[in-house]
C-alpha cells in the first residue's frame, strides 16, 4: 500500500486507489458514510488523542493516512496523510496535509494510525510502542451541519502554550 501511494515509487499517480483491506500494525477508524450529496474537506484534518510511549521516546512517530474508502468497502483512495512524534506522553493534538476532498454519498472516510509510513517517512533508530485512547477527528468541510454526519463547528482545540494565529478568530461552537 505504500508504495502504491508513495508519488515517486508508486509512479506518481496522486488518485492511486489501493484495497482497503486491514494492514498488519495499523489501527483503522471509519467515520459514518457521506450522505446523499456528500461533504467537501477543506483544510487540514484534525487528531486529538492521549498517547503513552513506551520504550525509546526518542525518534517514536505516529503516522496518519486519511483514506476515501469506496461504497462497498473494497478500494480507498488517499486523501491526506502527516506524522507527528510525541515528545512524551499525554493529549496530542496534530494535523494532517490539508487537502480540498469531495466524500461522494457513500464514501466513508477513514483514518488509519500506523508506527511506520515507509517510504513517506523515515522508520524510527529505537523501538518503541503507542497507545492511543480518547481519538477524535476532526474533518473541516465546506457544508452547512445536518447534525448526524456533519456536525456543527467547534472551536479550535490548541496544543498547550500555544494560541491562535493573529488575525484568525475562535468559532463559538453551535449546538443541534
Amino acid at each position: 500500500v505504500a508504495q502504491a501511494i508513495d508519488p515517486v515509487l508508486g509512479g506518481g499517480d496522486a488518485c492511486a486507489t489501493t484495497p482497503a483491506d486491514p494492514e498488519p500494525g495499523t489501527a483503522a477508524y471509519t467515520l459514518p458514510a457521506a450522505p446523499p450529496g456528500g461533504y467537501t474537506l477543506i483544510g487540514a484534518p484534525a487528531i486529538t488523542a492521549e498517547i503513552r510511549v513506551l520504550g525509546a521516546r526518542r525518534g517514536a512517530q505516529l503516522a496518519a493516512r486519511l483514506w476515501d474508502v469506496a461504497p462497498g468497502g473494497a478500494r480507498q483512495t488517499l486523501v491526506a496523510r502527516g506524522v507527528y512524534r510525541p515528545d512524551g506522553s499525554g493529549r496530542a493534538i496534530w494535523q494532517l496535509h490539508p487537502n480540498g476532498w469531495r466524500f461522494a454519498a457513500g464514501h466513508s472516510p477513514k483514518l488509519q494510525l500506523l508506527g511506520s509510513d515507509m517510504p513517506y517517512a523515515r522508520v524510527a533508530n529505537l523501538p518503541y510502542t503507542l497507545s492511543v485512547s480518547g481519538l477524535e477527528l476532526r474533518l473541516p468541510v465546506r457544508e452547512a451541519p445536518d447534525c448526524s454526519t456533519v456536525m456543527p463547528t467547534t472551536p479550535p482545540e490548541l496544543p498547550p502554550g500555544q494560541e491562535l494565529a493573529p488575525g484568525v478568530f475562535d468559532v463559538p461552537s453551535a449546538g443541534c
